[in-house]
């Protein structure tokens, strides 16, 4: 099995380590944004959208480790079979904030794409340092 340090350079390393941290701070800006603006629940839900694109990154990212290390063949069914584990379960998640709260569906959704805000804040950082 090839292990996540030797299946990235140093940079692409550092760069995927921080993306989590950086997800769950700009999650956190916008859970404060949500209380000020709405309500504790809403706060709350940008909160759990925000851990939940966490941990589907995680989960990506060993997936793909996971998979480069299979045949081709192997590989297709299980990335399909994961994919779409991973997608049965976004959506679950978005069928139970709808069932709670239909006005919080927004503030899931800011939460759980916050780590579009991360990739694309730490691609600038990365892009300044060069």
């Amino acid at each position: 099995m090839i292990t996540e340090k030797r299946q990235f350079t140093e940079e692409e390393y550092q760069i995927l380590r921080k993306i989590p941290r950086t997800t769950i701070i700009i999650s956190f800006i916008f859970s404060i944004i949500g209380l000020i603006f709405f309500s504790l629940m809403t706060s709350i839900i940008i909160l759990l959208g925000g851990i939940l694109s966490i941990l589907n990154f995680l989960w990506l990212k060993k997936s793909i480790i996971k998979l480069t290390s299979f045949e081709k063949k192997k590989a297709l069914i299980n990335g399909l079979i994961l994919y779409f584990i991973r997608f049965l379960l976004i959506f679950i998640s978005f069928f139970i904030i709808i069932k709670i709260s239909s006005e919080n569906i927004l503030g899931f959704a800011v939460g759980f794409f916050s780590i579009f805000f991360a990739m694309t804040i730490e691609f600038i950082l990365n892009v300044k340092e060069k």
